[in-house]
């Protein structure tokens, strides 16, 4: 931007350079072809003489000094442009002792370029009937068609160019200017006048509809007498930088109201995002976090605070630290850290792009107090099922086999534990027949379920005497409850 900010500067200069120039080469042919009409012939014509051999100048006419800076036949060849029309790329296909003439494409000018192929090598000779010499006009011809280029890229550049005096008259403007309106280009004027010391400044455009539609940016050189002013349509820059910000702030709001930490490190593991959150958990001050501080000595703070685990030695921890880094940077890392003072708390890392990690710290006090009530409750309940005699079972709502305790093992000699899988009915059903068959209960309960409570008798031999009582619990469980004792009196069938 800046080397392109350099060129746009020279531009003005080389406008009005070219401007005098054509000028001064409309003269020069003028008048010099008016001298020449009265010559017959070329034995006026002033000739320049290169000598070339392996493609490289070695030696020049004397008229030819002004072009010293002319070293090969590329070189040369691209000085004369598109003047003699197509003139030969390389001068080794040109058979020794043969010689080519190129006119002038223009009808107006009777210039004559010669290629001679000798022994020795070539030599390239203009002839031109001007009172300059050959290679004076050629030269200037050029630079006049070189300015008159330089105006032409000026004219169909796709940013605004203007210039005015100093005193802020208008004087020029290219094919962008010329295409505003005559309300958009007195806005950029006034603009320009009223910028003070300003060199590069912004412009809104507005209407009726929109009091905003079109963004510029202008930068205004000085030179010479003049001001020139260049001026970039910058509307979906704006546009983008609006939306971002916008969307930012979306973000930011969002976050404020989150109860989750979040904590942003760059590609350099320095902190440039965090929200409100994260000072309430950590109990680090704004002013510490808005330093932008390294990630590890945030984490540093975070024990000093006693806010993470207390590491049992600091090199370990800080290899820890490291390795936590490494995963959250190359995907999904999480871990809980339970406090001092009965806190727990979660920590997930992430990576973002451009080498970026993200950071999310939860309070799950509550979740894990509620959890470990809930596993005590149930272990619990399951040490006072198991301290029955009564073989019982519970089945869920789904079907399954959701508790049973020790006694059931041992009377059906069937442990849901051994197994993999969850347990359904079916197949606490089947470990019951084997262990009481000959009952049809079971098939009864596989084929119809529990609709009405049972209480019935089971076979288990003349000594001992069996009873199942099954019966629903509230939100769709049912238990069965097996009682085996021994007994004197025979089973009924």
């Amino acid at each position: 931007m800046a080397s392109m900010d350099v060129s746009l500067a020279w531009m003005p200069l080389a406008v009005l350079a070219s401007a005098a120039l054509s000028t001064l080469v409309l003269w020069v042919i003028t008048h010099f072809r008016r001298v020449g009409s009265d010559c017959s012939g070329r034995d006026d014509a002033t000739r320049s003489v290169f000598l070339i051999k392996d493609n490289k100048i070695i030696d020049r006419s004397s008229a030819s000094a002004g072009g010293r800076g002319l070293k090969t036949w590329i070189d040369l060849r691209a000085w004369f442009g598109e003047r003699f029309g197509d003139v030969p790329r390389g001068l080794d296909d040109i058979p020794t002792g043969e010689t080519r003439a190129f006119s002038a494409c223009s009808e107006e000018d009777d210039a004559v370029l010669t290629i001679r192929s000798t022994p020795l090598g070539q030599s390239v000779t203009l002839e031109d009937t001007a009172g300059l010499s050959a290679f004076e006009r050629h030269d200037l011809l050029s630079k006049g068609q070189d300015a008159q280029s330089f105006q032409n890229i000026l004219q169909k550049a796709p940013a605004i160019v203007f210039a005015m005096t100093d005193e802020g008259t208008f004087k020029w403007g290219n094919v962008g200017f010329d295409q505003l309106s005559i309300e958009d280009r007195r806005a950029f004027v006034q603009s320009v006048k009223d910028r003070g010391d300003q060199n590069t400044l912004q412009l809104c455009l507005a209407d009726a509809s929109k009091p905003c539609r079109q963004h510029f940016e202008l930068s205004v050189l000085r030179e010479d007498a003049d001001v020139v002013t260049y001026a970039t349509d910058i509307t979906r820059l704006i546009e983008a930088d609006t939306v971002r910000k916008e969307f930012v702030q979306t973000l930011t709001k969002t976050f404020a109201d989150l109860s989750t930490g979040l904590a942003v490190f760059d590609s350099d593991q320095r902190l440039v995002l965090f929200n409100p959150a994260v000072l309430d958990l950590t109990g680090l001050s704004a002013e510490f976090l808005s330093g932008r501080p390294p990630m590890i000595e945030v984490f540093d703070r975070l024990r000093d605070n006693h806010k993470m685990p207390e590491p049992k030695n600091y090199a370990t921890w800080r290899a820890q630290i490291a390795e936590m880094i490494k995963s959250a940077t190359k995907g999904y890392y999480s871990e809980s850290w339970s406090l001092p003072g009965g806190l727990t708390y979660k920590l997930t890392g992430r990576p973002h792009p451009n080498g970026a990690i993200a950071f999310l710290i939860e309070d799950i006090t509550d979740e894990m107090t509620m959890t470990r009530q809930s596993r005590s409750q149930v272990e619990t309940h399951q040490a006072i099922l198991d301290a029955m005699t009564n073989a019982i079972a519970v089945i869920g709502p789904d079907g399954g086999l959701l508790i049973s305790n020790a006694a059931f093992a041992d009377v059906v000699g069937f442990d849901p534990d051994a197994s993999f899988t969850p347990t359904s009915f079916k197949d606490v059903l089947k470990a019951c027949e084997r262990r009481f068959p000959g009952n049809d209960v079971w098939d009864d309960l596989n084929e119809f379920g529990l609709t009405k409570p049972v209480d019935v008798h089971l076979r288990d031999g003349p000594d001992r005497r069996a009873n199942l009582r099954a019966e629903t619990l509230p939100d769709g469980l049912f238990i069965l409850n097996l009682s085996v004792a021994p007994s004197t009196v025979p089973v009924s069938a």
